[in-house]
């Protein structure tokens, strides 16, 4: 990632025509679908104490709204131990 966070603000703010949106309704886009051909933004819920949600990418696109696909964790802790736990790592 580098010395600071300047690739992970680049990163957010790449996609022109999701992140204004994003942005608008306090979600913060840090990853996006497992899948090559999935669009769908990972985000922090500003909203909701920094859950981890998935976000419609066509939703957004289309009509400028957000809809949430799917809420992964309510934490980025939790995100984080669920993949470890799901790694096998001890």
């Amino acid at each position: 990632m580098g010395k600071n966070l300047d690739d992970f603000k680049q990163e957010i703010f790449s996609d022109k025509h999701l992140w204004p949106t994003l942005f608008e309704n306090m979600f913060i886009q840090f990853g996006k679908g497992r899948k090559e051909d999935d669009y769908d933004p990972v985000c922090f819920n500003i909203n909701n104490n920094m859950a981890i949600v998935k976000l419609d990418h066509e939703e957004i696109l289309c009509n400028k709204k957000i809809k949430i696909v799917k809420t992964l964790a309510s934490s980025f802790a939790e995100l984080a131990n669920n993949t470890i736990s799901k790694s096998g790592a001890p």
